[in-house]
């Protein structure tokens, strides 16, 4: 019951896998999953939708579950939140304002939510959300035998000391998408290269990396992280993760990669990158334009991106916020598109 909007729609995600890769991925990650899962992949019984008042299943603890909100013109698709949760079997969540269009990716009938609602979500359900209304809700996972679900399921106490479950290690692996889309290895330093001054990249992560001494990045001097057969961090050691980084030494941890070194080795040494930006073109721009910086955003450091529009001037305006994160733009499309609109036409002025 893969349909053709699917197949496109993965095709898109997967990026370098060819079409009919990519659908053996998808046959082989939904029979992965159990052929219950493949089979009904988006299957009525795995919605249920229901009043709120009515449901013997509400109670005054559901107020006290963790909020999720989207503002009106949300559009995405549902995450696989069960592949995070090992254990998990289904979220059930109570509507508290607003409406939501929910279009199943195998193209059944779509479903209508709002307010005053009780919505189960079985593991397994994926759809594409439209939000006509902003939209509140109060969530919380459960088990198969109708637990609720928690943190502690993912770890395992079969062994001592505790340890984290191979269903989560597994669940999280998989998150990892470097086997299925390489090319982001390949090129996420390399296209940061500005000109012959900034080249080459040289593998700059694992040159920082190699730098710090510091035991929570890894060994000293190596620029690889502590693995478990080179000792074990203590308990009050800090422990940073890479984030977006790459590195060379995926190539031996990816089997995909590994072919693929040499090129890797060769962006990463290409001195004769071209300039990117021309600094003097963009200085004090005429042309009107805003964007959003996010004050604690992960992935960009604010001063970053400030340097960025002072040198544009001052027809840039800035929103400065926590509202939103790295990626507000996917979240809220219709609230941060309008607000960044009206910011550069002079209609709204927001004080960051």
């Amino acid at each position: 019951r893969l349909t053709a909007r699917r197949f496109q729609l993965c095709g898109a995600l997967l990026g370098s896998a060819s079409g009919m890769e990519t659908l053996n991925y998808l046959l082989e990650d939904a029979w992965a999953e159990g052929p219950e899962y493949a089979a009904g992949y988006v299957d009525a019984k795995l919605i249920s939708v229901s009043s709120a008042l009515s449901s013997p299943e509400v109670s005054p603890e559901v107020a006290s579950w963790p909020t999720w909100s989207c503002e009106a013109g949300g559009s995405f698709i549902e995450s696989r939140w069960w592949e995070s949760r090992p254990g998990a079997a289904e979220e059930r969540c109570s509507v508290t304002e607003g409406r939501a269009t929910l279009k199943p990716l195998d193209g059944g009938e779509a479903i209508t939510i709002s307010a005053g609602q009780w919505v189960k979500f079985k593991k397994g359900f994926l759809c594409e959300w439209e939000v006509e209304e902003r939209i509140s809700k109060h969530y919380a996972y459960f088990d198969a035998e109708g637990k609720l679900w928690n943190a502690e399921s993912a770890v395992s106490t079969v062994n001592q000391p505790p340890q984290l479950s191979t269903a989560f290690l597994t669940s999280m692996d998989r998150l990892h998408a470097y086997e299925t889309n390489p090319i982001y290895w390949l090129l996420h330093e390399p296209i940061y290269c500005d000109g012959p001054e900034s080249s080459p990249s040289k593998w700059s992560a694992q040159r920082a990396h190699a730098s710090i001494s510091a035991p929570e990045f890894g060994l000293p001097g190596s620029g690889r992280p502590v693995t478990p057969s080179e000792g074990a961090l203590a308990e009050t050691t800090p422990l940073f993760l890479l984030g977006e980084m790459v590195y060379p030494w995926f190539a031996e941890d990816f089997a995909a990669l590994g072919q693929l070194l040499p090129v890797a080795d060769a962006l990463a040494n290409k001195k004769d990158w071209p300039q990117l930006y021309d600094r003097e073109a963009l200085r004090n721009t005429a042309v009107p334009c805003a964007a959003l910086i996010s004050y604690d955003d992960v992935y960009v450091e604010r001063a970053f991106s400030e340097e960025t529009a002072d040198l544009l001037g001052p027809n840039c305006k800035i929103w400065v916020t926590n509202e939103y994160q790295h990626s507000g733009l996917r979240d809220c499309p219709e609230k941060v598109f309008t607000t960044l609109l009206d910011m550069a036409k002079g209609n709204l002025a927001i004080p960051s």
